[in-house]
């Protein structure tokens, strides 16, 4: 089994990724996100969006952590993508927490949506994982060993070298 790689790049996109949400989150207050959610709504309206401005700030949370979480599915590779989603939920009941306790609103639903999101991404963030391994690696493990070696890894026992001659030990 070969070790999957650490995508060091995928991180480093997470990392920038990561200031707006913060700020979204923690520094904006509701009056600000609620004109964000609107002047968004107003034009998404042009594209055929037919829900209300309440739906649309739903739709928003589904793609609130949903980046993130693919980021971070391809950064870890060897990490499933469901513990992505059960972290989302974490991180989500804490922003929730958070504010219930600040004048912005706490709502159970966002809780969902995020988890749902990030889920989503996570699985996004496996796929191309599968896609990314696929691509370096072109070679199928079968029964006998990685096609294209010998059975039992990728040296060759010397008794069967022919280049070596027949030995015994």
């Amino acid at each position: 089994m070969t070790r999957r790689p650490v995508r060091w790049w995928a991180f480093g996109l997470l990392v920038i990724l990561s200031v707006p949400v913060v700020w979204l989150v923690f520094v904006v207050d509701t009056p600000t996100i609620s004109r964000i959610v609107r002047g968004l709504w107003s034009r998404s309206l042009a594209w055929g969006f037919q829900g209300s401005p309440e739906a649309y700030g739903e739709l928003l949370n589904v793609f609130l952590l949903m980046p993130g979480a693919l980021l971070a599915a391809v950064w870890l590779p060897r990490v499933r993508w469901w513990v992505w989603g059960v972290l989302a939920a974490v991180v989500s009941t804490s922003i929730e927490a958070v504010q219930y306790f600040t004048p912005r609103d706490a709502n159970g639903y966002d809780i969902v949506a995020n988890t749902l999101g990030a889920a989503a991404g996570a699985l996004a963030g496996s796929g191309i994982n599968m896609l990314l391994e696929g691509r370096r690696s072109r070679l199928v493990e079968g029964p006998g060993g990685v096609l294209g070696e010998e059975p039992g890894g990728h040296h060759r026992d010397r008794e069967h070298d022919p280049e070596q001659g027949e030995q015994h030990g």
